[in-house]
């Protein structure tokens, strides 16, 4: 089909730690402990003073409320901190940065609604991803349970994807819905399961090497 191959964007690093939020620090050491930590990560993305949101390895946090990626967030980084609950990580149509990076973080459900273009990076877990946004979306090293694609400007390429998903797709369990999308290409997919490996409704999907694992 030859799709376009594109590189995976990159963001500088905020080298000013002024501009770094730490979600630990933020929570007072109770992260875990409190029945929601959405309001304390929440604050700080909406500090528009800071760049990078980090959650720290080894914590453990609980979102039960949705939480809407905004303002001058250029970077959302974990070093394998856990968040559970019920909530989602909402990537909102209000970034003001060209690229935003979410990567390294266990069990996020993430929500893309955005113009601009997104990374999603090395994460596994529970994590789900829905996008109905028209920028690119880049998706790397994920464990997805359900991914659902439907926008049919948006482009996506995705690299080590790993999609065992439970969406239902009528009455078929479906790996990968794309109800609409403009282009979408895979490097490297494995799934497991024996439900449908995908449902392409509208747009053009290549994939490089696939497996699956029933």
């Amino acid at each position: 089909m030859g799709l376009p191959c594109k590189a995976i964007p990159e963001v500088a690093w905020e080298q000013d730690t002024t501009k770094w939020g730490n979600v630990w620090v933020n929570t007072g050491g109770l992260g875990g402990n409190r029945k929601s930590d959405s309001a304390s990560l929440q604050s700080l993305i909406d500090n528009p003073n800071l760049t990078t949101i980090c959650i720290p390895s080894g914590k453990g946090y609980t979102i039960n409320g949705d939480i809407y990626v905004r303002g001058n967030i250029s970077r959302i980084v974990g070093t394998g901190g856990v968040i559970n609950g019920t909530g989602r990580i909402i990537i909102t149509k209000d970034i003001t940065q060209p690229v935003i990076r979410l990567e390294r973080v266990w069990g996020l459900q993430f929500v893309n609604q955005s113009d601009k273009t997104v990374v999603i990076e090395s994460t596994i877990g529970s994590t789900n991803i829905t996008s109905t946004g028209t920028g690119d979306l880049f998706i790397i090293d994920v464990t997805p349970q359900d991914v659902i694609i439907d926008n049919a400007q948006e482009r996506v390429w995705a690299w080590q994807f790993n999609a065992e998903g439970s969406q239902f797709s009528g009455a078929s369990k479906t790996n990968l819905l794309v109800t609409n999308v403009r282009t979408m290409r895979i490097v490297g997919w494995k799934d497991e399961g024996n439900g449908n490996s995908m449902d392409l409704v509208s747009g053009a999907l290549e994939v490089l090497g696939f497996m699956n694992y029933p």
